[in-house]
């Protein structure tokens, strides 16, 4: 018996349906194929970017360590290594002079302990400026502060330092980064500010910390690797970057030099 024709009509429509349902579902199966290929290339390359930074900040900090070793060198050789030498020939000299009878001089012995004491302090500067471990226990106020004043009583120059606003929350790094500029940007003003003030303030509020060394020496410094010209600009910059920061300067000639640092919150 033949099958009625109405049940004929309902099963191909429903074969029809079924078929467009399956061209649909085609249809958005390539198109989520399509995004998660897309998704998938966009996360390999934001990991290969994150890789690429990664590798970048290791690369940096591997070169501000060795910037920081080069300059404690310089430190050593310049003031550390030059008065142990002096004291060296005037002991040699000392020693010669007993072996041929002459009596010792107190004022020659007591100029060398008063050198071995200022080496002494040499040092513990040179030490305490490694890593300041003070800057885990004290603010970046009084850190700032104790390094003016250090720089003052070394060179006497008069090396002022103003802070405003509440710089409390300031992260490890970011302390440890103003201390470094600002301390690079003071031993290089002290050797071009002549007899003006060198002044150092910093300011924090909601937003960020601002850092800024002005002296009104002869100017003229361009930024450079330090190791090429001394001037520690290009390091300074570097520094800042790595917590963040922004980093500018102005130098006209005769005109002195003024060095700013903007680290925003995080």
């Amino acid at each position: 018996m033949a099958e009625p024709i109405p049940n004929m009509v309902r099963k191909r429509k429903t074969r029809q349906d079924l078929e467009q349902y399956c061209e649909q579902l085609e249809v958005v199966l390539a198109e989520r194929t399509r995004q998660l290929r897309e998704t998938g290339e966009v996360l390999r390359r934001e990991t290969d970017e994150r890789l690429r930074i990664q590798d970048n900040l290791r690369s940096l900090r591997e070169k501000l360590e060795n910037e920081e070793r080069a300059r404690i060198a310089r430190d050593i050789h310049d003031s550390v290594g030059q008065s142990l030498q002096a004291m060296k020939l005037n002991l040699k000299m000392q020693r010669e002079q007993c072996r041929q009878g002459v009596p010792c001089k107190c004022e020659a012995l007591n100029g060398m302990i008063d050198e071995l004491s200022l080496v002494s302090d040499e040092l513990r500067d040179i030490v305490l400026t490694l890593r300041p471990a003070f800057l885990c226990s004290t603010s970046i106020d009084e850190a700032l502060r104790w390094l003016c004043n250090r720089m003052s009583q070394r060179t006497g120059l008069d090396v002022r330092v103003s802070i405003s606003g509440d710089c409390s929350q300031l992260g490890e790094d970011v302390k440890l980064a103003l201390f470094r500029i600002c301390q690079e940007a003071v031993t290089n003003a002290v050797k071009y500010a002549g007899d003006d003030a060198i002044l150092v303030s910093l300011s924090c509020n909601a937003e960020a910390a601002r850092l800024s060394i002005v002296d009104h020496g002869r100017g003229g410094a361009c930024e450079a690797p330090s190791g090429n010209n001394g001037s520690g600009l290009t390091i300074m910059r570097e520094r800042a970057e790595l917590v963040g920061g922004n980093f500018a300067f102005t130098s006209p000639l005769g005109a002195g030099t003024i060095i700013t640092v903007e680290v925003p919150h995080t």
